[in-house]
């Protein structure tokens, strides 16, 4: 019982840090553009970039 309480104090003071960051440096919060839409070439439409460019892109790449 003891270690749960420990691990459930540790999150709990990181989600607070995780916070304080938060509210300190005063950026959005925003997602990366790689991942499973950078692997199946959709990033355009997970990283809200322009259509024209993603027509471009397709174009120039084919």
């Amino acid at each position: 019982m003891k270690t749960i309480l420990l691990t459930l104090l540790i999150f709990l003071l990181f989600m607070i840090l995780m916070g304080l960051g938060y509210l300190l440096a005063r950026k959005a919060l925003k997602g990366s553009c790689g991942g499973l839409g950078q692997a199946l070439g959709l990033s355009c439409l997970f990283c809200s970039k322009r259509p024209e460019d993603c027509e471009k892109k397709k174009s120039s790449s084919s």
